[in-house]
């Protein structure tokens, strides 16, 4: 109804639909699998959102199922949790407890 019923002030009274233009580009079915550094331990997660580390289950995210995410130690006992470019968290492997990485 939004789209193709109702005219909008800011497009002259047009509805949406009439400026809509579908993307040329294809969509992948699968995006590409991630490299990470050599140095950096990897895991896939597992189709519960959770990954194994030295015989614990972490829970990350559902949303990560079946991708490959690179934990990157930054002190000892101390990991960051990355999918790609982007840091998710921090494993703290004595405490055995993932913390999320406040950005101010």
């Amino acid at each position: 109804e939004y789209n193709e019923e109702r005219p909008h002030q800011a497009l002259d009274q047009r509805v949406p639909a009439d400026h809509y233009l579908a993307s040329t580009r294809p969509w992948p079915r699968r995006l590409p699998e991630v490299e990470y550094p050599r140095h950096w331990e990897t895991r896939r997660v597992a189709p519960n959102g959770r990954i194994q580390w030295d015989r614990h289950s972490i829970f990350l995210s559902r949303a990560l199922v079946n991708e490959t995410v690179g934990l990157e130690e930054v002190d000892d006992g101390i990991w960051t949790v990355h999918f790609a470019t982007v840091p998710l968290a921090r494993w703290l492997t004595r405490e055995r407890c993932l913390r999320p990485i406040v950005r101010w």
